[in-house]
């Protein structure tokens, strides 16, 4: 069964003046906050979140990304639709020009894509071998 991330990402500059410590919290907390009520339920879960160095219009800024994970059969076009919603009106309430909001499939990438690499490295290597002892 696959899934569907939501990822969003809030910026903590309001023009050119960084946020306060005690802005930022609150920013994050209604982050977090807007994205358990969209998308609560055993399907889901978050499974990223920290701070970060973004960058907006050229400019290095700090900021924040949350990951959730939502199991396929659980998410909706309507969850996203009210989430697309509650994110604008927080970039209105912490004067953000955008918040970035990507929805994608993630691809998971196993251990056995290097096996498999290194194996057909390892016969390549052999044909070579085999190759300049018989020329």
């Amino acid at each position: 069964m696959g899934c569907t991330n939501v990822i969003v990402s809030i910026g903590f500059m309001i023009g050119d003046v960084e946020m306060t410590s005690e802005k930022r919290l609150n920013f994050i907390g209604d982050v977090r906050n807007t994205l358990s009520l969209c998308f609560e339920g055993p399907g889901s879960q978050i499974v990223q979140a920290g701070p970060c160095t973004g960058y907006w219009d050229g400019k290095e800024e700090p900021c924040y990304t949350v990951t959730v994970s939502i199991m396929d059969g659980f998410f909706n076009a309507d969850m996203l639709e009210v989430l697309e919603e509650r994110l604008s009106m927080l970039a209105v309430r912490y004067g953000q020009e955008a918040i970035a909001l990507t929805v994608a499939r993630p691809q998971f990438i196993s251990q056995s894509a290097y096996r498999s690499l290194f194996t057909e490295s390892a016969k390549l290597s052999d044909l070579i071998k085999e190759f300049h002892f018989t020329s």
